[in-house]
């Protein structure tokens, strides 16, 4: 099992960071390994039922995910479907002051075969590591 915890201390809100990262139909704009996204909200917009298409060097491998959101301050994340045998994460976003926040990810997980860990493995690592590295910079793009 791979654990992978990282925070950053980031110049922008906890709202601000917390939309970016809800944003899921967005991922495919900034997130190179995603090649397209299909969302499904729930009314109160607090549940919502992410499929998400990764290709990795020609290795394309779909998963859904269950999100439960919290708004401004957490998304719990945990497998539906998908090639591993076990995933589960959550972000949580943390006022510092009004233009300020931490954005601590945590993830777990596992695939479901040794052949897909084998190929995807490294690369799976080295993206969820700098996965909130690449929100950072989003947040550049999208807020300056």
């Amino acid at each position: 099992m791979t654990v992978v915890n990282k925070t950053l201390y980031l110049n922008y809100s906890a709202q601000q960071m917390y939309a970016l990262v809800e944003d899921i139909e967005s991922y495919p704009q900034f997130l190179p390994w995603c090649d397209g996204v299909r969302v499904q909200r729930e009314a109160d917009n607090q549940t919502v039922l992410a499929e998400m298409r990764m290709n990795v060097m020609g290795i394309r491998q779909t998963f859904t995910t269950r999100n439960k959101n919290t708004p401004y301050s957490s998304i719990k994340i945990q497998l539906q479907r998908g090639p591993f045998h076990e995933l589960e994460g959550e972000w949580v976003f943390t006022p510092i002051d009004g233009a300020h926040c931490s954005v601590a990810l945590s993830m777990r997980y596992v695939f479901s075969n040794g052949f897909l860990s084998r190929m995807l493995s490294p690369f799976f690592d080295a993206m969820t590591i700098d996965l909130v590295a690449a929100f950072k910079r989003r947040a550049k793009e999208v807020y300056g």
